[in-house]
């Protein structure tokens, strides 16, 4: 008799070393088994894996699970935490556990961080099995996006000869006589930097990348470019820093990340670096809004 175990229903996806955690599991020909012990040993290092020892009259399951170990106390999402109202509070450093239940669903968390202490909000998912595509953002402690960066439009130009997936760190652009190396760009959402401008008209604009993948910068993602897309030139400055206008957009980025980076899958990343003393919120959710069967699991 074959029986398996459906990973994004297996909860929580991680353990913290030493502690003995019950887990959610589910799948076919389990019978009436939903959950069972697992414990990690004292010494068990972080980022190694524990079993699930799932054992059944009829044999073992064809596909085995486990979860991840962590170093920071685990707490699992409690509740109905849509929003400020009914989030979640956790200390920091810790790791939360979690579950896209429903279309739209989102997950919220409330912490306090000091002025000067940079936090890292590292979403773990993808890379544990989970179908889930993850964005988390920051929210002040009003539960509104908390900007990062105002970015001040210096000069213009246009994508152009073809489209451009979201990996290539090579761009074709009309007109670089007011780009030097090490400027910041902005193509759509994305703020990007250069690393080479063009030899001549058919060579692409070249900016910084990871293992062959063009970089995001103040976790930014990259994304798709279309042939025609505007690009700015662009300063960075506090948020709120206000200007004459120059007859160019003036944009705020948010503390918010979609994809962290090529070692990250589809998994988020953020840097936070807390503007001052107070209460945050952290809200994750699916990009897509599509997870609610697969009742996603994630690790924040």
């Amino acid at each position: 008799l074959s029986a398996g175990i459906n990973h994004e229903i297996c909860n929580p996806l991680g353990i913290a070393r030493g502690a003995e955690v019950d887990v959610e599991v589910r799948g076919v020909n389990l019978g009436d088994l939903k959950s069972l012990k697992v414990k990690a040993a004292e010494n068990a290092e972080p980022g190694s894996r524990v079993d699930v020892p799932v054992k059944l009259a009829a044999g073992s399951p064809l596909n085995s699970k486990n979860l991840v170990v962590g170093e920071f106390p685990e707490a699992i999402e409690q509740g109905t935490n849509d929003d400020g109202a009914g989030a979640n509070a956790v200390p920091t450093p810790a790791t939360v556990n979690g579950r896209i239940e429903r279309p739209g669903d989102v997950d919220v968390f409330r912490f306090a961080a000091k002025k000067g202490q940079r936090l890292i909000v590292d979403v773990n998912a993808r890379r544990l099995g989970s179908p889930l595509d993850s964005f988390v953002e920051i929210l002040d402690g009003a539960g509104k996006p908390l900007p990062r960066a105002t970015l001040r439009s210096l000069a213009k130009t246009y994508t152009v000869f073809r489209d451009h997936e979201s990996t290539s760190p090579g761009i074709r652009i009309e007109d670089w006589r007011e780009l030097a190396v090490n400027d910041y760009v902005m193509i759509g959402n994305q703020l990007l930097r250069i690393l080479a401008l063009p030899k001549n008209p058919d060579d692409d604009c070249q900016f910084f990348q990871l293992r062959g993948q063009r970089v995001g910068y103040f976790d930014t993602t990259p994304a798709a470019v279309s042939v025609s897309t505007p690009i700015y030139k662009v300063s960075l400055h506090a948020p709120g820093t206000q200007f004459p206008p120059n007859g160019m957009p003036l944009n705020t980025i948010p503390f918010a990340n979609d994809d962290g980076g090529p070692q990250y899958v589809k998994d988020s990343r953020l840097f936070f670096d807390p503007p001052a003393d107070g209460e945050y919120f952290v809200r994750i959710s699916d990009v897509r809004g599509q997870e609610a069967a697969k009742r996603a699991g994630w690790r924040l």
